[in-house]
């Protein structure tokens, strides 16, 4: 059999690993300036990311004027917008800087992320106009329109230096009802409240303009507060405050309680709020105000992080929970990033709230026993509105086989934790009958009326006079406070 010949077949050729580099040309459009419109916004922070680039560019040497403007119409595309501040303006060879998308993200103003004011301008309508001014220029510079590539004009201003917004076009009404403009105006007042006090130099005013007619309604800012009803000292304190540190972050956690009545906003010299303040009683309105960099991020923060789901029995929990250091905003800055240290934090502030017992209402709303009341009542008479030297808690009365609850400088105090009615009055009477006392208490939280027709008989037959007062009047209301709650379980 012949042998097939064979051939030397060729060395294989070593394929190149090294992978080949290439490049791409991004293209850059301009519908993107639009888009950045479709966001989370409502008109109130679209309006706060322009009050935010201000008060970051302002001069901490001179006073710092805000000023919005709304111009209103019942023809909906008439409505227009300006703001315009007194603050360090943008010079003309940074003006592409803060047009671009994202430039100059990371700083540690509040204009945090190079996107807010393109944000909120697209969210609220569509820009006609940029006016700005540097120290130093000779002329202001203005732009009509957001883009990659656009075309400014030079024009001769008054100001020194600042800047000015106009959009027309607006996507939201205007707030131009008395209670749509003072729910804005107070959402403003308490989200701003910590730039708004008076040794800060800052002033924002809100002006209302109808294009219909001359009717305008100018408006300047003021700090909204939270009320706060302490439930031991009576006061607007807040019942806890406390630092919270985690790995790489600090916060700062305050709680209270609001005034929960008409009697307790009199008390703390207070007029109660009206419905369209942020710290008004409500269930939407209850929870914690997310604050970074001193300004309110978020309002009413409850859900889900601290409760499941938001109910009534919370309306009376309000507080701060200041985020510090190591927290970081959302690019839309109305909510914050949920990463590890978000998440730490609100585990601690959940820990804190539910070992005191804050979100359970019959913990603090618990109705005081007599025993408690008792205890109050012998402080406040001991205490400087009284000064009683002899003051009995229990005091015997042997001819009756019972007990005056309290017994200050022989005068007997009788406390119902009910409702008072006719027949507490005579027992009352009967102690101070038999002991011959002729003046005596009798404190509870309401008095029906069959009292005050025993008491004015009781003074006209037997001359005894028998005052009334109310747990509120002698300053022994309120809630539980931890020792009580210890002492009488």
């Amino acid at each position: 059999m012949a042998l097939r010949s064979s051939k030397a077949k060729p060395a294989a050729r070593k394929k190149d690993s090294t992978p080949r580099s290439f490049e791409i040309e991004v293209p850059r459009n301009d519908a993107l300036f639009r888009e950045l419109g479709r966001n989370s916004y409502d008109l109130l922070d679209a309006v706060s990311e322009l009050i935010d680039n201000a008060i970051a560019a302002r001069i901490s040497s001179k006073a710092t004027k805000i000023v919005v403007t709304f111009f209103y119409s019942k023809t909906k595309k008439r409505n227009r917008f300006s703001i315009e501040d007194n603050c360090c303006g943008i010079s003309r060879n940074k003006l592409g800087e803060a047009i671009s998308p994202g430039h100059g993200s990371g700083g540690g103003t509040l204009n945090e992320h190079g996107l807010g004011m393109k944000q909120a301008v697209a969210s609220i309508g569509n820009l006609t106009r940029l006016l700005t001014k540097a120290d130093g220029e000779t002329s202001a510079s203005e732009i009509k329109k957001f883009g990659w590539s656009i075309s400014g004009s030079e024009v001769h201003v008054q100001f020194r230096h600042g800047t000015v917004i106009e959009i027309a076009d607006l996507h939201a009404e205007p707030p131009d009802g008395p209670e749509r403009r003072r729910k804005f105006l107070q959402y403003l007042g308490a989200r701003y409240r910590r730039f708004l006090l008076p040794d800060s130099k800052i002033a924002i005013w809100v002006n209302f303009e109808s294009l219909d007619d001359d009717s305008k309604h100018s408006n300047m800012v003021e700090p909204i507060q939270p009320i706060y009803f302490n439930t031991r000292s009576r006061t607007n304190r807040e019942e806890i405050s406390e630092d919270i540190i985690g790995k790489n972050w600090t916060a700062h956690f305050t709680v209270g309680f609001a005034p929960e009545d008409e009697a307790h906003y009199a008390q703390l010299g207070l007029r109660k709020p009206e419905r369209s303040n942020p710290y008004s009683l409500s269930t939407p309105n209850a929870g914690f105000d997310l604050i970074r960099k001193d300004r309110v991020i978020k309002f009413h923060f409850l859900e889900p992080y601290l409760v499941d789901t938001r109910h009534g029995q919370y309306n009376l929990l309000r507080g701060e929970i200041d985020l510090i250091s190591g927290f970081h905003t959302a690019i839309t800055k109305n909510a914050m990033l949920t990463d590890e240290a978000f998440e730490e934090c609100m585990d601690k502030i959940r820990n804190i709230i539910e070992k005191r017992g804050l979100l359970s209402r019959k913990f603090n709303r618990e109705k005081p026993p007599e025993s408690v009341m008792r205890d109050r009542l012998v402080k406040i008479l001991k205490g400087p509105a009284h000064q009683k030297r002899s003051v009995v808690i229990e005091a015997p009365t042997s001819v009756l086989d019972g007990h005056i609850d309290v017994l200050a400088d022989d005068v007997p105090y009788e406390i119902k934790v009910d409702d008072a009615a006719g027949i507490d009055v005579y027992q009352l009477f009967g102690y101070m009958d038999m002991l011959d006392y002729k003046t005596g208490y009798l404190i509870a939280n309401r008095f029906k009326p069959s009292v005050a027709g025993v008491v004015e008989h009781i003074w006209k037959k037997h001359k005894k006079k028998i005052i009334l007062g109310t747990f509120e009047e002698f300053g022994i209301d309120g809630y539980m406070t931890d020792e009580e709650i210890k002492r009488v379980r």
